[in-house]
């Protein structure tokens, strides 16, 4: 039920997958590749968060300094503060990923002890024009949001991605809350500050 409500209907299965892969570190085997068959069984009740925070040192930063610790809040919420849902984006910290740090940018769907995510395809290079990655959501061959169960604490800072807009006008109808449905792809945004630029560019 859980799932559905979120849009991931295979959730168990993704937990499942990601408990195989805790139990099994030196399985070379993706985990998206791990049949169900070989995953633990039931999991019994898990816990949901609305929110999750990243606590880190950012020398660069105007509040922390080279002497403090600073936060960032990462949401997967259905209701923020009794209003429209937030679902943020967030760097995840990955072997071959962009940027010199290696990191991936993804939508975060639900923070368990674990995190669950929508994957996304990265281009080759950034867009010539903005000088940005871009992102596209992953698709299954039946075309739904391909998701991911990682370890929490590979969630490194907020991520913010910005609509790439086509030669149509966006209706007015739109509300922010509905961009990274409404969008089939994504700039990754240096600009926003300069732990996004140092993090992934």
């Amino acid at each position: 039920a859980l799932g559905t409500a979120i849009g991931f209907p295979n959730l168990p299965i993704l937990i499942c997958s990601f408990l195989f892969k805790q139990l099994n570190l030196h399985n070379p085997c993706h985990i998206l590749e791990v049949h169900p068959d070989e995953c633990p069984g039931r999991f019994g009740y898990i816990t949901v968060f609305p929110s999750a925070v990243a606590t880190f040192c950012a020398p660069s930063d105007d509040y922390s300094g080279t002497t403090e610790m600073t936060q960032e809040r990462i949401c997967a919420t259905p209701s923020w503060h009794g209003g429209a849902a937030c679902y943020d984006g967030a760097f995840l910290k990955k072997k071959g990923a962009f940027g010199a740090l290696g990191m991936q940018a993804l939508e975060v769907g639900l923070l368990l002890l674990c995190a669950c995510a929508v994957v996304s395809n990265l281009g080759d290079q950034p867009n010539p024009d903005m000088g940005l990655w871009v992102i596209e959501p992953a698709h299954d061959d039946n075309g739904s949001p391909i998701a991911l169960v990682v370890h929490i604490h590979l969630l490194v800072w907020n991520a913010h991605l910005m609509p790439v807009f086509g030669s149509h006008f966006v209706p007015k109808s739109l509300h922010f809350f509905h961009s990274l449905d409404a969008f089939c792809s994504f700039f990754v945004n240096k600009y926003i500050n300069h732990q996004a630029t140092q993090l992934a560019y």
